[in-house]
């Protein structure tokens, strides 16, 4: 029904009137004959029609003629048609005016309050909007003068840009709480809040993205926000929930929060500051009664012991195992997947170029060839590097031959060919004529009947080239002894040694978890990595081979143990408050450090905001990620809108 003001009273009173009969227009068609009362029921004026008949008019239904309207005249019809046709509109124009007056009363609730409009509220109202086709049927049927001044003003409120008016309502009520809370924000924390800083603290929209440059106070903007929120009467205290990555930082904020609240003579009571970590544990304990317990190497931070102590055990039980993890670790951990590198570590004074350092002490021209010459050091192979051919075939275009490897024993030659797996050379000028050149080298040999082994770069790198290479050396009769132990003459060498790739294994092992991984899944993605030649192939395979066993001890021991580790914990938590098991009832939540935060982590945070009208602030930096090591995933800032919906991103750019 229509709202009952003023003048929707005197539109209930108004008659119209034959010789014999009058009209009631409101609240519902009654029409008075001589005769008899004729009631239409509001359900049951969308079927009635106003027609002319030969002697007069009537109300015609959908079983035909309901009433003769004698002494009807025109202007008089027209009056009754209109009547109809905004009884049939009722319900349309009763949403526009519902809608209208919410509109109204939330914009003057903000605009009395000085309270930013979120986007949160803002989407609502816009998805709340009624359809503008009761626009065209007033237009067109030309109803105005049969609706209200509130109705006729909601219907034109159709048009109106909700997003301009409330940005244009936004950048007042922040440029008002600028002046406002001048003495607030110069003394909530030991210095006065910047412009950027008090700025991000009134914003008070839904999703708030910071991105902090270091050093521009981003703590400070956390304390003056809450503080903010508990002045203006936006949250209680108990409903806001500050998290920091680690807890010496979480304990800072508690204490900071304290001393500056006091100062201000705000109550802070309530307010938490916590780490992840302990906030997954009370919510897996009041979603499942039970606290989980962490594992024993985890408290007391001895999880690198216990990964070595794996690979020892793997080691010792798998030859396999074995031989991968120290070929991993002494040649493929350091080895680049880029052709195009010239990352030179050694310098060749003889020859005077830049290159590779091997483990035999020498400098070779790439990449791909240390990574032969190492793998035949360790093998126990003896070798030359780019011995002169045994045929002087030096000419006018060509200087003496050198080819890469020669095995003085059995007197084979051994190219290795600078080619990707496309079968291209670098890019650099010098590799030009690089076709060529392979092709007048294989001919040479050719020529002379030498023996010729060749491998690629491609080969090596993302294939078996190297295990293709000691079958092929071995036909000719070398003998490979496999040694990880052997000295090595380059003091300066530093293969990865066992303690740095147990760290390694234990970040890529923080990954997956908290990003909810399989083995099935980290196998898709290299198959569908774009970057074919960085990730997917021999390298990365080798390095998985290696993982996943160390990855099912890991979680046996702790299965044994009945325990968690940190991963796992935080999906736990995660899983619990996406499934809305558990609410903490935090109205706004305020993250540190939010460039750190992985997948399971972003899930938890998500979790909390389940409930409208909950607000978020996560400061971070988009490009530095210090706690990558514990399985942070940039992708979630740089992915931020996608996450937690529209944003408002913010940024503080002075120290």
């Amino acid at each position: 029904m229509f709202p009952m003001t003023e003048n929707s009273h005197q539109r209930q009173t108004l008659l119209l009137e034959g010789r014999r009969w009058s009209i009631r227009a409101w609240p519902e068609l009654l029409i008075s004959t001589s005769k008899k009362n004729f009631n239409i029921e509001l359900d049951g004026v969308h079927e009635i029609h106003v027609r002319r008949g030969l002697i007069s008019w009537r109300l015609v239904g959908p079983e035909g003629r309901l009433l003769r309207m004698s002494g009807l005249d025109r202007f008089q019809a027209a009056q009754l048609r209109g009547v109809i046709r905004v009884l049939q509109a009722r319900d349309q124009i009763q949403e526009v005016t519902d809608w209208h007056s919410t509109v109204t009363k939330q914009i003057e609730r903000a605009r009395s309050e000085q309270r930013w409009f979120s986007a949160e509220a803002l989407q609502r109202l816009i998805d709340a909007t009624p359809s503008r086709s009761i626009q065209k049927l007033v237009n067109s049927l030309r109803l105005a003068d049969q609706l209200t001044p509130f109705e006729i003003e909601a219907v034109a409120a159709l048009d109106r840009n909700l997003r301009l008016d409330i940005s244009v309502l936004n950048n007042q009520i922040l440029e008002n709480e600028l002046i406002d809370q001048r003495d607030f924000l110069d003394t909530i924390e030991s210095s006065p809040l910047t412009r950027e800083q008090a700025e991000a603290v009134i914003c008070f929209d839904s999703r708030v993205q910071l991105l902090a440059a270091a050093g521009s106070g981003k703590t400070s903007v956390m304390i003056a926000r809450a503080a903010y929120a508990v002045k203006k009467g936006f949250c209680e205290p108990s409903r806001i929930l500050l998290l920091a990555f680690n807890k010496a930082a979480a304990v800072e904020l508690q204490q900071r929060i304290q001393t500056r609240f006091e100062a201000a003579g705000i109550v802070s009571s309530g307010i938490r500051a916590s780490t992840f970590h302990s906030l997954g544990l009370s919510v897996i304990g009041k979603g499942t009664g039970s606290k989980p317990r962490l594992a024993s190497w985890l408290e007391t931070g001895d999880e690198l012991e216990v990964v070595l102590e794996i690979v020892d055990h793997l080691r010792d039980v798998d030859p396999t195992f074995r031989y991968k993890w120290d070929l991993y670790r002494l040649l493929f951990a350091r080895a680049s997947t880029d052709i195009n590198s010239s990352d030179f570590d050694g310098f060749d004074k003889d020859k005077g170029r830049s290159g590779f350092q091997t483990l035999r002490d020498e400098t070779v021209k790439s990449n791909g060839e240390r990574l032969i010459a190492d793998f035949l050091f360790l093998n126990g192979i003896n070798y030359e590097y780019e011995r002169p051919y045994e045929h002087d075939v030096s000419d006018i275009n060509h200087s003496q031959y050198r080819p890469d490897f020669y095995y003085p024993e059995f007197d084979i030659w051994h190219e290795h060919w600078a080619l990707d797996s496309y079968g291209k050379p670098p890019s650099a000028p010098g590799y030009r004529d690089y076709q060529r050149s392979m092709e007048w080298k294989i001919e040479t040999h050719g020529k002379f009947k030498t023996h010729l082994v060749q491998s690629t770069w491609a080969s090596v790198v993302f294939s078996d080239g190297l295990a293709k290479l000691q079958r092929e050396l071995e036909e000719f009769g070398l003998k490979f002894n496999w040694d990880p132990d052997r000295e090595i003459p380059n003091k300066w060498a530093r293969p990865m040694d066992h303690q740095e790739l147990a760290r390694l294994i234990r970040t890529f092992m923080a990954h997956t978890k908290s990003n909810s991984l399989t083995q099935v899944d980290v196998a898709q993605k290299l198959r569908k990595s774009k970057r074919t030649d960085s990730f997917h192939g021999f390298r990365s395979n080798l390095f998985l081979d290696i993982y996943w066993p160390i990855y099912d001890a890991w979680n046996h021991r702790l299965s044994e143990q009945k325990a968690v580790d940190f991963e796992d914990m935080l999906l736990s938590a995660a899983d619990i408050l996406d499934k809305e098991l558990v609410d903490l009832d935090y109205d706004l939540v305020l993250v540190d450090e939010f460039q750190d935060s992985s997948q399971a982590r972003a899930r938890m945070v998500l979790g909390l905001l389940k409930k409208s009208d909950r607000f978020l602030l996560a400061v971070g930096d988009d490009w530095q990620s210090i706690n990558r090591f514990a399985g942070a995933d940039i992708s979630v800032m740089r992915t931020f809108e996608n996450w937690y919906g529209q944003t408002l991103t913010l940024a503080l750019t002075k120290t």
